[in-house]
């Protein structure tokens, strides 16, 4: 399983969560696509729950950093580093 997420400027940004089924090793498929805001700058799964994951990603002028639940096509915010830590760059 992958986490993939985009860094547009101007856009609105996308975390996928990438999987390769385990009978068949060529086949690669998109479990889900979830709107995130800000550019997303780190990614980082939980190794406890994979419904869980951490990004690093720029809201306005600072980098915050956050942890999501992946709940019915949804990110719900489980943590945000907003107004608790600047500037944050790895997860």
């Amino acid at each position: 399983k992958w986490l993939v997420a985009t860094t547009a400027l101007r856009e609105e940004n996308e975390v996928h969560i990438i999987e390769q089924e385990e009978e068949a090793s060529d086949h690669i498929s998109c479990k889900g696509v979830f709107s995130h805001r800000g550019e997303v700058w780190d990614i980082a799964a939980s190794p406890a729950d994979e419904k869980l994951f951490f990004t690093v990603y720029l809201d306005g002028q600072s980098q915050e950093a956050a942890l999501w639940e992946a709940v019915d096509g949804k990110l719900e915010p489980k943590f945000s580093s907003k107004g608790k830590q600047k500037n944050v760059r790895k997860v």
